[in-house]
């Protein structure tokens, strides 16, 4: 659209702005992965700090961000800190499955069970068979009685 959008009106700068931080949100988060791959989990963490900042409204592009960095924190034994990140992502994204089922997993991890199977049935009515959703919900369903 934005491209769509230079075509028709080549001086148009709220397109050429929009096109440029595409890129830079882009390259960011590659650059993020990058480092979580390798697993440089502190820088990584910071990276994704850095991309929340870029584009305060996006709050698609934000929920992954917060998502992965939650991601990187479970690794380091943070599940307090994993769980306000994905707490911030839920309320950019609430319908995100993928998000519901790392939380549900950090409250597992918590010994909050009855919380995980909420976030577990949550998930479950977005995406039934997607995340392996389905077994751990009973699972959770079962440690919680």
């Amino acid at each position: 659209m934005l491209k769509e959008a230079l075509n028709r009106d080549p001086d148009c700068n709220e397109a050429k702005i929009a096109i440029k931080m595409v890129k830079v949100t882009k390259a960011n988060k590659e650059e993020a992965g990058a480092l979580f791959k390798a697993d440089k989990l502190d820088e990584a963490i910071e990276k994704f700090d850095e991309c929340l900042q870029l584009d305060p409204l996006n709050l698609n592009y934000n929920a992954t961000i917060l998502l992965n960095k939650s991601i990187a924190l479970v690794k380091q034994e943070k599940k307090e800190l994993a769980l306000a990140s994905l707490n911030k992502c839920l309320r950019m994204n609430p319908k995100y499955a993928k998000a519901l089922v790392k939380r549900g997993e950090v409250y597992s991890a918590l010994g909050d069970w009855e919380e995980a199977v909420n976030d577990y049935g949550a998930a479950a009515q977005i995406d039934s068979s997607g995340f392996n959703v389905q077994q751990k919900l009973k699972h959770a369903q079962g440690k919680a009685k």
